[in-house]
């Protein structure tokens, strides 16, 4: 779970790049919930950077679109940061955006060429999911005590390898023949 959590397609896209003689490190989202817009939020040294995200529909030729990044204090490291809000879309709806920060007059994108594509997702309920996670581990368990067993000594008696006691004694002799199906 963590490696789909690190590697998947909707992991936060991460970086730092050099501006200014500054370094700023990101981290760019790549799914969020249809419920409300996106928030990207980018962690800056100091009031003298400015910035701002173009966004699209994905796989369409429509304009590009530029929302200016707003001052705000980042929630989590009490640190001067620039936010920009990308607009909500229908579940699995995706945008394609690129952030530019800009100081001393050079803008510098940290998406690089390619854009980030987010992808849209639909809030799944807890009373959904809890079941959901633990029935997938329980599968995952068995599975592997499955596979495990299929690994094991196949010489060894079992509980099936006994007729029931209703068959006659003349059947005990067709359950030692390997090659037959096993009396359920």
């Amino acid at each position: 779970m963590v490696y789909q959590r690190m590697t998947g397609p909707t992991y936060p896209s991460r970086g730092k790049i050099d501006i200014s003689g500054k370094t700023i490190k990101f981290r760019l989202p790549r799914s969020a919930e249809n419920v409300a817009d996106c928030e990207v939020t980018i962690a800056v040294p100091g009031r003298d950077f400015s910035g701002y995200l173009e966004y699209k529909r994905h796989g369409t030729a429509d304009a590009w679109t530029r929302v200016a990044f707003a001052d705000k204090k980042d929630d989590k490291t009490k640190q001067d940061a620039l936010s920009g809000f990308l607009p909500k879309q229908p579940m699995a709806g995706k945008l394609d955006y690129l952030v530019y920060l800009a100081s001393g007059g050079k803008d510098v994108s940290l998406s690089g060429k390619e854009p980030i594509v987010i992808r849209y997702r639909g809030v799944v309920p807890p009373f959904i999911l809890y079941p959901h996670i633990v029935i997938m581990l329980l599968a995952l368990m068995f599975s592997a005590r499955a596979g495990l067993a299929a690994l094991g000594k196949k010489d060894h008696p079992g509980p099936h390898d006994r007729p029931p006691a209703h068959l006659p004694a003349q059947a005990e002799h067709l359950c030692s023949i390997k090659t037959l199906p096993y009396f359920p």
